[in-house]
């Protein structure tokens, strides 16, 4: 077992999590299917921080970014239905929730690097840094893709670049799965 039992559990059950946000993504065509999937998902990551937090509060800092992710989206899809300036709002609320959730993944990237460097797993903290920066371009790239999108003739550009970012965010998310997994077999689960 190792040093972090608690840190490790938690990150296994946000890796579990992340996998089951991705296959409830997947089963969007069956939306109640999908959406319950996703939910299931992100109480499994909810619980899976606060478990890592038990053994290094940093975590919680992501559960919080999490539940404030969560009203924002919510905001965003409320306020996407006033005239005139729904659309406006909502791809705010967007843009909003992209940055929080950013937060997030940095947040559980550079806390679990802090105890895997504490216990000698450089290697697996060098990829954390590596996925870490991959996600802040991918989303930089894409912010600002969401609001050229908004121009008439940019966002024919905008929407190559968009898929291009896409790919190498499946990538960016492969990557991150693979730290996760890495990172709850290092620190004890």
């Amino acid at each position: 077992m190792g040093q972090y039992p608690n840190a490790g559990a938690g990150i296994k059950q946000v890796f579990v999590g992340e996998i089951l946000v991705v296959v409830g993504a997947l089963f969007s065509l069956i939306p109640l299917v999908g959406a319950l999937i996703i939910i299931a998902g992100f109480v499994l990551t909810l619980m899976g921080l606060k478990k890592a937090g038990e053994d290094q509060q940093d975590y919680n800092k992501a559960v919080t970014l999490i539940i404030i992710n969560i009203v924002v989206s919510v905001l965003g899809a409320i306020l996407g239905f006033i005239p005139a300036v729904g659309g406006i709002l909502s791809t705010l609320a967007s843009v909003a929730s992209t940055v929080i959730t950013l937060l997030v993944v940095y947040q559980v990237i550079m806390t679990s690097n802090g105890l895997l460097d504490s216990i000698g797993a450089a290697d697996i903290s060098g990829k954390g840094k590596t996925v870490w920066g991959l996600y802040l371009v991918c989303n930089i790239i894409g912010i600002i893709c969401s609001i050229l999108d908004k121009i008439p003739l940019i966002n024919i550009l905008s929407g190559v670049i968009s898929f291009i970012v896409g790919i190498v965010s499946i990538v960016a998310g492969i990557l991150y799965l693979i730290y996760l997994n890495k990172t709850s077999k290092a620190l004890g689960a």
